[in-house]
């Protein structure tokens, strides 16, 4: 039986090897990401070939995924952030501002757990999602750069 590094290893070559596509899009920032759906099916099954199982758990401090294999033990974590809700303000006729929740709390707290149940796998696995980083708009940071290499000058 080879031991849990091995496997992850092996699981990190065999999900490199799947071409896995990513479905998540986002329209404001004009990239795509992986969904939780997009890499767990194939995730699940390369995990029962090597005997490897998982445990997602969220401690109020920080998010953790534990990879399991025998009596070995693999920890990812990293802190765990509650926010409020998010709302949305809105101006009635009468110049009033009122506010209003984007979702309820328990909708919220599911997408949070979504949210880093995906970026622990995504580290614990080597899955990249580097076209985030890609497609961040830099060219603001670029410009306040020229402006103020010319002024020193």
């Amino acid at each position: 039986m080879t031991n849990l590094n091995s496997s992850i290893i092996s699981i990190r070559v065999k999900l490199q090897n799947a071409k896995l596509k990513k479905s998540g899009k986002n329209k404001s920032a004009g990239f795509e990401y992986f969904e939780l759906a997009d890499f767990l099916p194939k995730l699940n099954e390369l995990m029962l070939e090597e005997q490897v199982n998982d445990l997602f758990d969220i401690d109020g401090e920080k998010a953790t995924l534990t990879l399991i294999k025998g009596e070995e033990r693999q920890v990812y974590s990293m802190p765990f952030v509650l926010f409020e809700t998010p709302v949305f303000k809105r101006t009635n006729s009468n110049g009033e501002v009122s506010e209003i929740k984007s979702m309820q709390d328990i909708q919220y707290l599911g997408a949070l757990n979504t949210y880093y149940k995906r970026y622990l796998y995504l580290n614990a696995f080597g899955i990249t999602d580097g076209d985030i980083i890609d497609a961040m708009d830099n060219s603001q940071e670029v410009k306040a750069d020229n402006k103020t290499e010319r002024n020193a000058t």
